[in-house]
């Protein structure tokens, strides 16, 4: 049942991604399909890449137990792939996870912590 899972619960983090994306300018276009997902970061005031603030996500994530790293020409695309048997639950963490650290991101652009 992996690939369904794959489906249904990359549809829920895409779906989690989108909606905190109408809520900040930190995150600009959202992508992917299954579990392989990307989100821009992007400057709020600018609209531009901000590589700078996906550095500051990745870093706060960390220190909550979430690893996703940042790519791109840029580097300021979050590249999300976490396993296949990843749940529902896991994808609930996720999303929350990074709307308290654009929470702390757009409070104190300099930590994310």
């Amino acid at each position: 049942g992996l690939a369904g899972n794959s489906a249904t619960v990359g549809g829920m983090i895409r779906s989690g991604l989108t909606e905190l994306a109408t809520t900040t300018d930190l995150i600009g276009d959202v992508r992917g399909t299954g579990l392989f997902l990307a989100a821009d970061m992007t400057h709020p005031e600018t609209g531009e890449p901000s590589p700078e603030h996906a550095l500051r996500l990745v870093n706060g994530l960390r220190d909550r137990g979430v690893l996703i790293s940042a790519t791109g020409p840029e580097g300021a695309t979050l590249k999300i792939r976490p396993p296949l048997p990843f749940q529902p639950e896991h994808a609930e963490h996720l999303i929350a996870a990074m709307a308290e650290v654009i929470k702390d991101l757009e409070r104190d652009p300099q930590r994310a912590e």
